[in-house]
């Protein structure tokens, strides 16, 4: 394992040395690796797929200009997602509350015919869980968004974060609470 993480972490430093020296082919290649899973990190925490969109362009756009500042300290995918998560961090500072989903649902529809009982139940759910999510304080719902629905380690999530491990558990845990809570309480019909 250590040296699997060792041949990774040379490879990272080769790709940044090579994008540092201009090589269009490394640049394509850190896009190609990193930018759909950037893309879809920043939306499950932002919400907004054209928002993510942009973020992750302003974050390819910050990496490539401090390049040189990459030290190999954490891999090359973390250190992207953090940059991507501080320009998410500035972006909610200089723009109005969203809605966590742009004011837009998925597509409910894509689920093979269930009864109609089943169905009001899975929209009634669903509409409860991200109104749930919209309510998260943004740190609360970026832990949320990298650990609960990306499923990531809590050392890769608190170092995309730039935040201590602890501190993302602990943001983890009372999101899932305050998720679980909207479960818990009777819906009101308006």
């Amino acid at each position: 394992m250590k040296r699997r993480e060792d041949e990774a972490m040379v490879a990272d430093q080769r790709l940044a040395e090579a994008i540092g020296e201009g090589d269009e082919a490394a640049i394509r290649r850190l896009y190609e690796l990193h930018a759909a899973s950037l893309t879809r990190r920043l939306f499950h925490a932002l919400g907004d797929a054209e928002a993510a969109r942009d973020l992750t362009q302003d974050a390819f756009v910050t990496a490539l200009a401090k390049m040189h500042r990459f030290r190999g300290e954490a891999s090359l995918s973390t250190w992207l997602h953090g940059i991507a998560f501080n320009h998410l961090r500035d972006h909610r500072k200089h723009t109005r509350r969203r809605r966590w989903w742009g004011g837009r649902r998925p597509d409910e529809s894509a689920a093979p015919e269930p009864s109609p009982d089943a169905v009001a139940s899975s929209r009634q759910d669903l509409r409860r869980l991200h109104s749930a999510i919209e309510q998260l304080r943004p740190k609360l719902r970026d832990a949320y968004a990298l650990r609960v629905i990306e499923q990531l380690s809590l050392r890769e999530a608190a170092a995309i974060l730039g935040a201590r491990e602890a501190t993302v558990s602990d943001r983890t845990k009372r999101a899932e609470a305050i998720v679980k809570a909207a479960f818990e309480t009777p819906e009101s019909d308006s």
